[in-house]
Order: C-alpha cells, then structure tokens, then sequence
C-alpha cells in the first residue's frame, strides 16, 4: 500500500483534465490569443553565465603556463634536455586550457535554449534544448510527470519536472518526442496544475486563465531577481513572494544572507548571473514557424495583471539591495584573492 508521501511523488502520465489549480513556476512574458510564452529555463541559463568567467580563468591560466615555460627555456643554469622537457609540458598544457576557454566560451555565446512556445491558433508547441529543436503537435502531447529535475544534491529535496510527449496515434503507447516544460517542481500535484495552465490557454477560453503577471525579461530588475543569483535556477516567482512578505527588504530572508557568504568566496558567480540574464537572448523560433503564427495577437480578453506602483517601488528597491551587495562582495573578494595572488607570486622569499 502506498504511504501518502510515495502519491507525493508518483512518476507517470497526468490526467488530461483535471481541477487543478492553474499555476507554473515559469514566467509568462507573452499572453494572448495567439501565443503563449513562457520564460526559459533558468537553470541551464545559470551553468552558462559562468562559462565565460571559466574561461577567462582558464585563459589566464594558459598564459601564465606558457610564460612559465619560456622562462624555464630561457634558463641557463637548467640542462638542456630539463629546458625541452619543461618547455614541451608547459606549451602542451597551456594549448589544452585555451582549448577547453574556447570550449566554455562556444558553450556560453552560442546560446542552446529559447524561450518556451504554446502557438494556440497553429496548435503547436516550440522550444529549443540543448541546441535541439522540438515542435510538437498539441493534438497528440501527454503530460507526464517525471521524478528529479537537473543535477541531483546531497540533501536537497526530492524534485519533480512536468514532461510534454509527442505519441503516434496509431501507437500511443510510444512517444516520437518528449522535453521538460516546468521544473523544479515540490510534487506530484505541482506538476498537474503547472499542466492546467497550459492545457487551459490551449484548449479553453480565455476567460478560463488565471489572472497572469507579464514579466519583462530584459529589464534590469528582472535580471537582478527573477533571473538573478537568488533566484536559485528557476525560483524567480517564489522569490518575489518571500521579499514582498518581508516589505522588500532582500537580506532579512535568512537564506538570501547565507548568499552573501558565497559571493565573498567566489566573486564572478553573482556578477555573472546578473549580466548574463540581461544581456544573452534565447533561441529564436524558425522564421517559417513565426510566419505562420500573428506577431500581433489581442490579449483583450485575458486576464492581465498589472503591477501596483507599490511592488514597482519594492521591486527597485530589492534590485538596488541586491546590486549594493553583490557590488560590494565583489570589491572585497576581487581585493582578497588579489592580494593572495600577489602574495603567492611576488613575496615568496
């Protein structure tokens, strides 16, 4: 018999209609009767923001190997075969770290994710993973709720991701194309209504939405928190409800000041995050596909929210407590690990 906490976290399809709560942990950005879209996946947009630091380390590496081997070369007191042999391992180590900053730069640049497409008219669902492009057509998508989501933690939580499955009609037993659409997700119920939302703009009238926040993706506030180095891959939205109970003061959430720590040790994860999320533009759906689908869609009949001149205030207020403070760890962990190179490099005696 299965104990209520094992339903919590049943793996398998979802029922197609339900009377679920309509609720997803993504943030919309467009809503009308044409499209739907829903903001990317944070979470693989937080592994790249942090390869172009990487690779400027690497880079910095390299350099310093290769100067390190021409100084060897260089060396008179050193036997000749001590000066090769010195030499040979330094260049080959210098050109596999800038190999691998190439590496990290390609993975980062050249961006393998795009927004999350739901074209209601066309009845097509778009998206792009991991450089792949996956268009499914809705009249044969299944929801399924899978077990974990991204890399797995010692001592995290169990997590949940909801699934969009293209079957053959012929054999809805087998799936031609399947990719995660919502995640990290608490439970097995998340997963339903984060499914309620879609199959209710896709199927139903818009009268049946939720009342939805539209969200900005390039505007600085968003990239300080919804996409910022608190919104822990993907929980912008719980995020915004934790400093709005606290009046919009960002540091008296305990676990918000525990960040603070990490950002004194490793200085370029928050400043990379930031300016990542600004900057970096998801994939673009195919031109043929945008072509077929109106650019210019009514969101009349929707449900829109529009945010208060109070949360646009606390909204500015918490991106300016967050710029404060990653600025001011920054400075103090780019002075600290400054002065220990230095230490390390000039003052050995």
């Amino acid at each position: 018999m299965h104990t209520q906490q094992d339903l919590r976290f049943t793996e398998g399809p979802l029922p197609f209609a339900a009377s679920s709560q309509a609720y997803s942990v993504r943030d919309v950005v467009r809503l009308d009767d044409d499209t739907m879209v829903c903001s990317e996946s944070t979470g693989a947009s937080r592994l790249e923001s942090i390869m172009p630091v990487a690779a400027l380390a690497l880079l910095c590496m390299a350099i310093g190997l290769g100067y390190m081997g021409v100084m060897v070369a260089l060396e008179p007191t050193e036997s000749m075969a001590m000066r090769a042999f010195a030499s040979a391992c330094a260049g080959l180590g210098a050109a596999a770290l800038a190999a691998i900053a190439f590496l990290c730069i390609k993975l980062s640049i050249g961006s393998k994710q795009s927004d999350l497409y739901f074209f209601r008219r066309s009845r097509k669902v778009f998206c792009v993973v991991d450089g792949k492009q996956c268009l499914l057509d809705w009249n044969n998508v299944r929801p399924y709720a899978r077990v974990g989501y991204g890399m797995v933690q010692f001592g995290a939580p169990l997590m949940m991701a909801l699934d969009l499955m293209e079957i053959y009609p012929e054999a809805p037993e087998t799936w031609r194309l399947r990719f995660t659409v919502d995640g990290p997700l608490p439970d097995r119920e998340a997963c339903q209504q984060s499914w309620e939302l879609i199959r209710r703009y896709m199927d139903e009238a818009p009268e049946a939405m939720p009342a939805t926040f539209l969200v900005d993706p390039s505007h600085w506030t968003t990239s300080l928190l919804e996409r910022g180095p608190l919104s822990a891959g993907g929980a912008g939205k719980e995020m915004i409800e934790r400093i709005r109970a606290m009046n919009w003061n960002v540091f008296m959430v305990p676990q918000y000041l525990a960040s603070v720590l990490l950002w004194l040790v490793f200085w370029p994860e928050p400043l990379s995050q930031m300016l990542y999320a600004h900057f970096k533009r998801p994939v673009a759906p195919p031109a043929e596909l945008l072509a077929s689908n109106s650019l210019l869609g009514s969101s009349a009949h929707y449900s829109i929210l529009r945010p208060s001149p109070r949360d646009i205030a606390g909204r500015r207020k918490a991106a300016l407590q967050v710029a404060v403070a990653c600025s001011i760890c920054c400075l103090i962990s780019i002075t600290g690990w400054g002065l220990i190179t230095y230490s390390l490099l000039f003052l050995r005696t």
